[in-house]
């Protein structure tokens, strides 16, 4: 369904470096993912057009650079990390944020 919005090239990865749609989709899909951790807290997601296919192993490694994460804060501090992003008021940082976070 993308592909009707935006131009996508299926080859290659979907990063935000070359892609600046992925931006407005993280924007609409970081809130949702609030919610449901207000409901079910996470040990971590993913925010992302592809997100189900990524192992988590590898997001755990990339806590310090991703854009696409909510990382509850105290996964952050078990691996001795200085949090970054925006933050929920339920202590959820989404690390790819610049804008007030709600979850509304």
């Amino acid at each position: 369904m993308l592909k009707f919005v935006y131009a996508i090239d299926y080859r290659r990865s979907i990063t935000h470096q070359g892609n600046p749609w992925t931006i407005k989709v993280d924007k609409v899909l970081a809130p949702i993912g609030v919610r449901i951790y207000r409901e079910f807290p996470f040990k971590l997601g993913v925010v992302g057009e592809e997100a189900a296919a990524i192992s988590v192993e590898r997001h755990m490694a990339e806590l310090t650079d991703d854009p696409g994460l909510l990382v509850p804060e105290s996964l952050f501090k078990r691996q001795s990390l200085s949090p970054y992003g925006v933050r929920s008021p339920e202590g959820l940082w989404w690390t790819g944020g610049s804008e007030k976070l709600k979850g509304d």
